[in-house]
């Protein structure tokens, strides 16, 4: 997956998460964390595409010291340890989603970037289908 299909990916499903999240924010325990996380991810996927990959990994083709991203990845963190604590999403559907998104952060650092990034993007949906079926359909 190349760099501006994967973040136009990303964006979209950060979009529809925050619908999402916005519409049953009364019901979701610390709900407003995860309306942070998603708007940081919208942030951050709107200025990788505006501004290009040369100019967001400009030194040293990296962006970890980007604020942006670390917003981004701080409250996604954050995001995971709020809903691990408040116990209203089932533990195993909680696990596959981590666990992709760990793989996929362990692929990019191995350099294997097309990959880590369509395991990503499934990640994104992963929470999409995790949304629905906690919040909108009561499977817990």
């Amino acid at each position: 997956m190349d760099y501006n299909t994967y973040n136009y990916f990303c964006l979209t499903t950060s979009i529809i998460v925050l619908a999402l999240l916005i519409i049953k924010i009364n019901i979701i325990t610390l709900g407003i964390i995860l309306l942070l996380s998603a708007i940081f991810s919208i942030i951050w996927r709107s200025t990788k595409l505006i501004k290009g990959q040369r100019e967001i990994e400009k030194r040293n083709n990296t962006y970890i010291d980007n604020p942006l991203f670390l917003l981004d990845f701080g409250f996604a963190i954050l995001a995971f340890i709020c809903i691990f604590y408040t116990k209203q999403i089932n533990r195993k559907f909680f696990g596959i989603t981590f666990f992709v998104f760990a793989l996929a952060w362990l692929l990019y650092y191995m350099n294997i970037t097309r990959t880590a990034r369509v395991l990503h993007s499934c990640g994104h949906c992963y929470v999409i289908v995790l949304i629905i079926l906690t919040f909108y359909l009561s499977i817990t």
